[in-house]
């Protein structure tokens, strides 16, 4: 064991926010990085016996947080109050919209506007969920360092430079023979989640959201849920489009209210992500590589 090693770790801590390329990150990206023991997703609870081995110098967690981020902070931040957060952002409106695009896939009934209420704050997100200066300060509060923040755009305009950033931040490297690129998740179009929408409000099953937080035997339930949401999927594929009434899943009068209201929130972030290159910040009103995910 080298010196090194022998030494107390350095601990890394993906925040995974969901919908923010988490999943690829974890399957494709984290495993095929040198330099750093990356402790997979499905072995996450060996992560102190793992760590306490000290048979590497770095090691890197990755979990998904979604709204249960103060929760991961507390837990981690109680184990390893050194440990380095990384945490990756994505413009409100397409954050939201993509949360809401999964939460119709699994089951969701509500539109939009009831899913994230911006004017009466009445809907399944609630507005102060969504402030990610917020979430920095917090993580800041936690482990008393700023987190390392990378954008979903930038992943998306030049993978290869955002790779980079992260090594140089993990100290690590990739190794390119290892490094997977295809899509972790199947898209789905408009139409048929229209479809499956429908049947939803039609069959007025229990609300995924409200699933999600059974725990216990529940959860054989949910799991059920989900199974029947998946074949609800494959059968909204088969029913016929009708282009006079159609709707709009996400429509565009909505997402810019909720682009709108965290535009100075989102122009905060880009500014602090681009001062830790010492880079000029972005036009935050640039529209966001074109995405179905």
């Amino acid at each position: 064991m080298s010196a090194d090693a022998a030494q107390e770790p350095l601990v890394f801590y993906h925040a995974g926010l969901g919908k923010v390329a988490s999943t690829y990150l974890q399957k494709r990206v984290f495993p095929a990085l040198d330099g750093i023991c990356y402790i997979h997703r499905n072995r996450f609870r060996t992560h102190p016996r793992v760590i306490a081995r000290r048979a590497h110098s770095r090691y890197l967690l990755s979990r998904e947080c979604g709204k249960y981020l103060d929760r991961r902070l507390k837990e981690i931040s109680s184990i390893y109050p050194d440990a380095r957060v990384l945490i990756f952002f994505r413009r409100h409106d397409e954050w939201i919209a993509s949360h809401y695009r999964r939460y119709v896939k699994n089951g969701g009934y509500r539109p939009l506007d009831a899913y994230l209420d911006i004017v009466g704050d009445h809907g399944i997100w609630k507005r102060d969920q969504l402030y990610y200066m917020d979430m920095i300060d917090r993580i800041e509060g936690y482990f008393g360092r700023a987190p390392f923040v990378l954008t979903y755009d930038r992943m998306r305009r030049d993978p290869a430079d955002f790779n980079r950033r992260l090594c140089e931040h993990l100290g690590a490297r990739i190794d390119p023979a290892r490094l997977g690129t295809s899509p972790v998740h199947q898209s789905y179009g408009v139409d048929r989640l229209l479809n499956l929408r429908r049947l939803n409000q039609r069959l007025r099953l229990p609300d995924p959201e409200d699933m999600s937080s059974l725990r216990g035997k529940t959860r054989k339930s949910r799991r059920l849920s989900l199974y029947r949401s998946y074949l609800l999927l494959l059968a909204a594929g088969l029913m016929p489009d009708n282009p006079a009434a159609r709707e709009s899943l996400t429509p565009s009068g909505t997402m810019e209210a909720i682009r709108r209201h965290y535009a100075d929130d989102w122009q905060r972030l880009l500014a602090y992500e681009a001062a830790q290159f010492d880079e000029p910040a972005p036009n935050p009103d640039e529209p966001p590589t074109p995405s179905r995910r």
